[in-house]
């Protein structure tokens, strides 16, 4: 089995945790998946596409120096919040950005 097996999995907090690598593309298989916090990390290589993960709400990528790639406007689009400061991560062509906001690492939620 790998991480994007759990496909029920609605919340994973992996922060500071000195993970390594690349995130798993099997990840992108989470469609249920809410908040996703990789933040402050070693992740590195190209981000995997977020575009199938309707459900996904929060996303924290921030301080993962080498984490590199590319995500649509459409998917931050439809995030409550997300980070990517201190990432190579670009943000894609799409419908544009609409009321981002970025940088919240410590951010309260039930």
């Amino acid at each position: 089995k790998t991480l994007g097996d759990c496909t029920e999995l609605k919340q994973l907090r992996l922060n500071d945790n000195k993970l390594r690598g690349e995130i798993p593309a099997s990840m992108g298989k989470m469609v249920k998946l809410v908040i996703l916090h990789l933040n402050s990390n070693q992740l590195s290589g190209e981000v995997i596409d977020f575009s199938s993960m309707e459900s996904l709400k929060q996303l924290l990528l921030a301080s993962n120096a080498d984490l590199e790639g590319e995500i649509s406007a459409d998917v931050l689009n439809r995030l409550e919040s997300y980070s990517i400061d201190g990432t190579k991560i670009n943000i894609g062509s799409g419908g544009g950005l609409q009321n981002p906001e970025t940088g919240g690492e410590d951010m309260p939620w039930e």
